[in-house]
């Protein structure tokens, strides 16, 4: 057997006393010496402790004579308490929530990780009965003593982080029983759990070993409740690249969780007597630790999976992480003040987990540095602890990520902290007749370790390569798709252990290689291969992250106006300031120059994509989670609204959805360009629309105040292929009285986006016009064809009926506006805006006498062309504007009817059908202008533009479904996918789909309420002949729409000064466009049609912002819908079922009466279903409501509203000025 001073560490290189602290970490006294000033206390807060019979022994070693715990059991009950706490559950949560998982998959990862996790800490708590030692006095002798330093360090971190992150689930329990704020829930469990830990080793003991109990007790209610709910689902277990990376990633959670009580597992039995077995400490500490994680990890991952059938348990557990959740099991209908009981029982179990580190990380402390080691251990252990509070506070905020973040940083630390240990005892030491603890304290007999710095600096290297977090995805981790995968605690075992073996070289190689040249060749290994990774990393990826990691919105963010998206700031792009030009054209610069020298842009460099880039890249901002389950009602069979539930529905369960990403739109920016325009060059339409706004907007910009008049709602975007770029139209309103719902007037703001939906802030677009024949037309010629150009952000020149500022009159300007792109005749597209406004016309009276009158019409509008003057939108025309050039602009009228004194919500449709036959061009556009008693007319673009035909009506009221989205025509999809269309569908057949939206008036939630409904509307063309003649009739109906659809998207507040409040005022999500949707290939499987699609959709939440969220498995969906009523079947596959749906012709020319689905059945079930929907919704907002009823916003809105005081003076005195402000 060796001695310490014969083999201190295998390393034997020895410290040099001038390169680092010749003094030892603790002055050795004499036994006796040192036991007395223990027992007397050797200062003031030792001897307070001494009369409270506080433990106050630091990390010196424990004597044999005082070792007088021989219970046992002490190590099968100490981590019982901690992990049958509140973090325990949360943590099983993050399994469903955050990395996607079926329930099975849960039970396995938790089951055999737990143990293996377990295992580490029985190990380690060996050593504390072995020698009476703290964990990290032994870390010297396993790393050397400076990096065993390094490590008492590090485990103070974990230690005081840990405990932040325990604390947090614990307060949002209580606060979502009570109007308790967070930092006093941090407070009061800081407190608590301090108080215990300082009075040390048996009262901590005593505690965890029956504080269990009344844990166990709520988790077998929370079981019986979450049965009684019948929401739990097991999920659906998939496979694929982005899903194994889901399983790693809660691998090294979960071992995270049950090993990180590694690094300080032999403080916990340090007075058990040296010949307490070795292998009853470790069975015993296995089993009570893995036992109490395998049933907490599990309830809480079963509970989780009731997010996914219930959008009001989704809903609170966005809101209110796990206690909004538990919130939901426990006190919503039913046990009311016994919930709330056992939600503050539960609440409190975050101290037993937050004891064994509070109690550590004192320790930890002085075994850093000798000087620390004279301070108490009981000073520490409240330093620590409320440096432990001023970490929970803010992370309450980004709880799942935090959550989820540092129990993975944890795990790095404690697998690398494992593979040098277990090199060291097993292969050097050979068990622990290896080791001489006689002179613990003599750090001249401890040597410095340069094998445990090598096997450290290599964990860190393999932690660069492997590790996947919120704010930094690895080379290795991004191989598992766009989510990541974590492997690096399994690397950090493997590589650490190598490093250490490494730099542990046989005396004969050593003898010839100094560890100095080994350190500098390891250390600079690591350096090149970090280098290497950061060089190939999308660093504007790590930004993103962390500005979404970091956003959370608060009362303060909400109420001055961060939800909109004017604050959000992006990196510049490459194509700030340049002109760009489409694809396929040949410019003469000279001329281009001559048409911009009167501009911003005239010296702005010229840029033209070398190829039309035909679709948006395919790339995904965010990891995709299931979507909860939805119903789809058909129109299979013909039958009453009261079968709903019964015959007339489809489960649709396989659709995936990304986080809600708000679209940049900085006000201020916009609207400086909009004043730099005015000013400086003169723009005719911005001169023109200035009176509206202008003085008030310049005071705003000033007084920084400008989301206060302005709001951004309603975008939807196309893809430009020949500028390679997204075009975002949105509805950009201006409302003097600082309410979005009562606007002075509205313009269509257009932005510009690059690929990767970055914001090009200042960029000329160049495209083709249409020739006016006027020799004052704007633009320039090229190539054959006329071009014109705009500076974007811009509001487009959209003709209305202008009062300029002189009357009381509301609403004017373009509403509501949705984009498409046509295929125009010249062979190119364009973009298409539909949009509703007020205008004027003169309409004779009964008795024959014209009369001015208001109506609200639709209009389409051609963004990329232009016509002279306003062309009838309003009957008093100023002369200014006959001269003007703004935006093509056509009312849509439907022949033969008269002209509507309200027109809303027509949802436009480009027939592919329509678009073959003319050659490859649009010449109309479809348009839904009702759905219940479904309307569908067609409107002329180029020989009559603007004027409709009727070509589908069921008699009947309009109704509550309304129209949302423009409608995708799936034959077009097909076609640009290489897929035959006569393969799918049978001749004549055109399928349409996008999303409605049901507009519920006091239902539940609110005075309004909005959500999106998937839709399907099939088009079918049937020829017969009847009476010797042929007759062709085109049949419409709305074959599918779904039930209302989350989308996962999070819902702001009507009123933003009450952020919780979501039922008073309107609460919506309203769909507005869909941008994208791709498909890959198509294949056969079991016999069905098999795809994976992508939907990129925008929309608007309560009217305040655009965004848009990604949908995976819409078109796989339709494919396999049950009715079996929509495509035809894979070839070699029977094709009966679907002729039963199709149209047939009677005799008389009409409509086969046994053919089903043409009737307003399934639109009613979807109403139906919504109003169950805004009920339910409604129930689990108001419980959360109360929980912040008490909540004080008051200092928030006094700081916006001394803003608003000083935009008042300051437009009162310039009201008292001359002189023109706009």
């Amino acid at each position: 057997m060796s001695t310490l001073a014969e083999k201190p560490l295998a390393d034997e290189t020895k410290l040099d006393n001038g390169s680092i602290e010749s003094q030892p970490v603790v002055q050795v006294y004499e036994h006796d010496d040192k036991e007395r000033r223990l027992e007397e206390g050797g200062n003031f807060l030792d001897r307070i402790g001494l009369k409270f019979n506080a433990e106050i022994r630091g990390v010196e070693r424990v004597p044999e004579d005082k070792r007088v715990d021989r219970n046992w059991t002490s190590p099968l009950t100490m981590f019982l308490s901690p992990n049958m706490s509140i973090a325990a559950l949360s943590t099983g949560m993050l399994g469903p929530t955050f990395y996607d998982l079926d329930f099975r998959t849960c039970i396995l990862v938790i089951v055999f990780w737990s143990i293996i996790g377990a295992m580490p800490v029985g190990f380690f708590a060996t050593f504390g009965a072995k020698f009476g030692l703290r964990q990290q006095i032994l870390s010297r002798y396993f790393a050397g003593n400076v990096m065993g330093r390094i490590f008492a360090l590090f485990n103070v971190i974990s230690c005081c982080g840990w405990n932040a992150v325990n604390i947090l689930p614990s307060v949002q329990m209580l606060a979502s029983i009570g109007p308790l704020p967070p930092w006093a829930g941090c407070l009061i469990l800081v407190v608590i759990t301090c108080f215990v830990a300082l009075l040390g080793y048996k009262a901590i003991h005593l505690y965890e070993r029956y504080s269990w109990i009344p844990n166990l007790a709520i988790y077998l209610v929370i079981i019986a409740r979450l049965s009684m709910s019948k929401n739990f689902t097991w999920g659906t277990m998939v496979g694929g690249k982005q899903q194994a990376g889901n399983v790693l990633s809660f691998i090294g959670v979960v071992f995270g969780f049950t090993a990180g009580w590694s690094p300080s597992s032999a403080d916990y039995f340090v007075y058990m007597p040296a010949d307490t077995p070795s292998w009853k400490i470790f069975t015993c500490m296995v089993v009570g630790l893995s036992t109490p994680c395998i049933f907490t990890l599990i309830l809480g991952a079963a509970c989780a999976m009731g997010t996914l059938t219930d959008p009001t348990w989704k809903a609170a557990f966005d809101d209110n992480s796990v206690g909004g959740l538990v919130n939901m099991i426990l006190n919503v209908n039913n046990l009311h003040g016994f919930g709330k009981f056992c939600m503050v029982l539960l609440g409190l179990s975050s101290i037993a987990n937050n004891l064994p580190g509070s109690y550590s990380l004192a320790l930890a402390v002085q075994a850093i540095w000798s000087p620390l080691a004279r301070f108490p251990r009981l000073g520490w252990c409240l330093i620590g602890n409320f440096v432990s509070l001023g970490l929970a506070i803010p992370a309450y905020y980004v709880f799942s990520e935090t959550m989820s973040n540092f129990l993975s940083i944890i795990g790095y630390n404690v697998a690398i902290y494992l593979g040098i240990s277990l090199a060291e005892h097993f292969i050097y030491r050979r068990g622990f007749q290896g080791y001489d603890i006689t002179n613990y304290n003599d750090r001249g007999s401890i040597p410095v370790g340069y094998a445990g710095i090598s096997g450290f600096l290599f964990g860190v290297a393999s932690t660069v390569l492997s590790m996947n977090q919120t704010w930094y995805q690895s080379v290795i981790a991004r191989k598992f798709g766009s989510g990541g995968g974590d492997i690096s605690f399994e690397l950090n075992i493997v590589f650490s252990f190598v490093g250490y073996n490494l730099t542990m070289l046989p005396s004969r190689l050593r003898h010839y290689l100094r560890h100095e040249t080994v350190l500098l060749v390891v250390a600079a290994l690591s350096l090149v291969l970090l280098l290497l990774q950061l060089a190939e990393y999308d660093d504007s990826s790590i930004t993103d992250a962390f500005r979404k990691a970091s956003f959370s919105l608060g009362p303060d963010k909400l109420i001055n106006g961060v939800g909109s998206g004017a604050y959000i700031e992006q990196e510049v792009s490459p194509l700030h300031r340049s002109i760009l030009l489409p694809a396929g054209w040949k410019f003469d610069k000279s001329s281009l120059r001559r048409h911009l020298q009167n501009s911003a842009s005239r010296n702005w460099r010229i840029v033209q994509p070398k190829k039309p880039l035909q679709r948006s890249p395919n790339k995904s901002r965010s990891r995709f989670v299931p979507h909860e389950p939805f119903t789809l009602f058909h129109s299979a069979e013909n039958l009453p609204k009261d079968q709903c539930e019964h015959r007339l529905n489809d489960t649709i369960d396989n659709l995936e959805v990304n986080s809600r990403e708000t679209l940049p739109g900085n006000f201020t920016h916009i609207l400086q360009v909009l004043v730099e325009e005015h000013d400086e060059y003169k723009d005719p339409y911005y001169q023109e629309i200035s009176p509206l706004f202008m003085k008030s907007t310049r005071i705003a910009l000033d007084k920084e105040l400008v989301s206060a008049f302005w709001y951004r709602l309603s975008g939807s975007s196309v893809w430009l292929k020949d500028h390679n770029v997204h075009l975002l139209v949105s509805r950009f309103l201006y409302s003097e009285h600082k309410k979005r719902n009562d606007p002075k007037a509205s313009f269509v703001l257009v932005q510009v986006f690059d690929k990767d939906w970055k914001e090009l802030r200042d960029v000329q677009l160049v495209f083709p016009t249409n020739n006016l024949d006027h020799p004052d037309a704007p633009g320039f010629d090229a190539d054959g064809q006329r071009f014109h150009s705009y500076r974007f952000p811009r509001l487009m020149p959209i003709p209305f009926f202008n009062d300029y500022g002189t009357s009381g009159t509301k609403y004017l300007g373009p509403e509501d506006p949705r984009v498409v792109m046509i295929k125009n005749p010249k062979g190119y597209e364009e973009p298409l805006i539909v949009f509703n406004a007020e205008h004027h016309k003169m309409v004779k009276d009964k008795n024959g006498k014209e009369e001015d009158n208001k109506f609200r019409s639709m209009f389409i509008s051609r963004l990329f062309q232009l016509q002279k003057g306003k062309g009838g939108v309003e009957t008093n025309v100023r002369p200014l504007t006959d001269s003007m050039y703004f935006t093509r602009t056509d009312e849509m009228g439907i022949k033969g009817s008269k002209r509507a004194r309200k027109a809303k919500n027509w949802t436009p449709m480009i027939s592919d059908i329509d678009r073959e036959k003319n050659g490859g061009y649009d010449t109309s556009v479809l348009f839904t202008t009702q759905l219940k008693n479904l309307a569908v007319i067609k409107c002329d673009l180029f020989d009559k533009p603007g004027e409709c035909e009727e070509v589908y009506k069921r008699d009947g009221d309009l109704g509550e479904m309304r129209g949302g989205t423009p409608l995708l025509s799936v034959n077009s999809v097909f076609r640009e996918n290489g897929v035959a269309i006569d393969q799918m569908l049978p001749p004549g057949r055109e399928i349409f789909v996008g999303f409605a939206r049901a507009h519920l008036s006091n239902c539940g939630c609110g005075s309004s309420f909005y959500r999106p409904n998937l839709m399907v509307l099939t088009k079918d063309e049937v020829t017969t002949t009847v009476d010797d003649e042929k007759v062709t009739k085109f049949f419409y109906k709305i074959s599918h729409i779904s039930g209302f659809l989350s989308l996962h998207v999070p819902i702001d507040p009507w009123h933003i000064d009450k952020p919780y409040a979501k039922c008073q005022g309107v609460n919506a999500l309203i769909p507005n466009g869909v941008s994208d949707w791709q498909m890959e290939p198509l294949d056969i499987v079991n016999g069905q049609w098999a795809v994976k699609d992508k939907m990129s959709i925008a929309f608007s939440v309560s009217d305040f912002s655009v965004d848009r969220v990604e949908v995976k498995g819409i078109l796989q969906a339709l494919l396999t819908v049950a009715d079996k009523s929509l495509f035809l079947s894979p070839p070699g596959i029977n094709q009966d079922e679907l002729e039963a749906f199709l149209p047939r012709l009677n005799s008389e020319g009409n409509l086969d009466e046994a053919v089903p689905g043409y009737s307003n059945t399934n639109v009613e079930c979807a109403v139906q279903s919504g109003k169950g929907f805004c009920k339910k919704f409604g129930q689990s907002e108001s419980v959360i409501e109360d929980e912040h009823r008490h909540e004080d916003t008051s200092i928030y809105k006094a700081i916006y509203d001394s803003k608003v005081k000083e935009y008042d003076e300051a437009f009162k005195d310039a009201e008292n000025e001359k002189g023109p402000f706009y």
